[in-house]
């Protein structure tokens, strides 16, 4: 972050995502979703939407909300990652439980059919146990 920021060090958002790659790469939670938020823009490295998918949705998996917020939109809009409106809702339902609000995805929620919404239960309910 300090590459990133140029706070004590040259600013360099190159040496910023090599690091943030490394930490993600070990797990580090936070990292994930700062990684993944700099591929899918482009930021200091190659813009791939893909990676960036596939590290939200570990940061998801590992209960963050914010990751949870950007693989739902990512999900609901087929960019990076197969459309998938039960598993973006179910993200989605998670990110919300957490705080995170998003009226973008709570109108496509609201305009799903009730067998839809059941599908996303059931699939938010498998995610935690019930």
């Amino acid at each position: 972050m300090l590459y990133k920021e140029g706070t004590g060090v040259a600013k360099d958002r190159q040496k910023a995502v090599q690091l943030l790659k490394v930490a993600a790469e070990e797990q580090h939670i936070s990292s994930m979703v700062d990684y993944a938020i700099a591929v899918f823009n482009g930021d200091g490295v190659e813009k791939d939407e893909s990676l960036a998918g596939k590290f939200f949705l570990r940061a998801a998996g590992r209960e963050n909300p914010i990751a949870q917020n950007r693989i739902a939109r990512m999900l609901a809009n087929g960019r990076g990652v197969r459309l998938d409106m039960i598993e973006a809702m179910k993200w989605h339902i998670l990110a919300r439980a957490a705080g995170i609000q998003d009226d973008y995805l709570d109108g496509l929620l609201n305009a799903m059919s009730p067998q839809q919404r059941q599908n996303v239960e059931n699939a938010v309910r498998k995610f935690i146990g019930n």
